[in-house]
């Protein structure tokens, strides 16, 4: 079964509840979010999504990145896709929010017109502690900021350049997180 997201106006106003699927093969305005998990070796752990995935496989991605489903807080969502994703059990006090950003653009007949938290989660991981959801995650690693920082942008990344741009700023700005 598909998930439930909200259709949204440009000011979060819910203007009703619709399959993630007809969200973004109508452009409809939705919420996503974003974690970004940084060590205290100032490194950000990065996840390369499924070769089965419809959209971008086999590309580099932030932490962890999901919809908000129908009814859920941001926050609440943030906290189920790092558990879905990486099999971490995180708690609401170890997330800060950063930024929200619209996330748009299209391909073929999908289209990506998402409004994105951006939440920040300052912890030590241990990789081997790390549960991929197999079919969302093939992969995760830790990389230097500055490394993540000059190749973001790049064709081994999602595109995500507008919150990709606003973290590059966030992290110039952090000497060390």
């Amino acid at each position: 079964m598909d998930e439930l997201v909200e259709h949204i106006d440009e000011f979060g106003n819910v203007l009703g509840v619709v399959s993630r699927w007809q969200a973004h093969k109508q452009g409809l305005l939705h919420r996503v979010v974003h974690i970004c998990i940084v060590n205290s070796k100032n490194q950000i752990l990065l996840q390369k999504r499924s070769k089965k995935k419809r959209l971008y496989p086999s590309v580099w991605d932030i932490s962890a990145a999901g919809h908000i489903l129908a009814g859920e807080k941001s926050l609440t969502s943030a906290i189920r896709e790092v558990r879905e994703e990486l099999g971490l059990d995180l708690q609401e006090d170890e997330f800060e929010f950063l930024f929200a950003f619209l996330d748009d653009l299209s391909i073929d007949d999908f289209y990506v017109n998402e409004i994105a938290d951006v939440y920040l989660v300052k912890k030590d991981v241990n990789i081997d502690d790390i549960k991929t959801q197999k079919n969302e995650v093939d992969e995760v690693k830790w990389v230097p900021v500055d490394e993540f920082c000059r190749d973001c942008l790049g064709d081994n990344f999602c595109p995500h350049k507008k919150g990709f741009k606003k973290l590059r700023e966030f992290f110039k700005n952090i000497k060390n997180i």
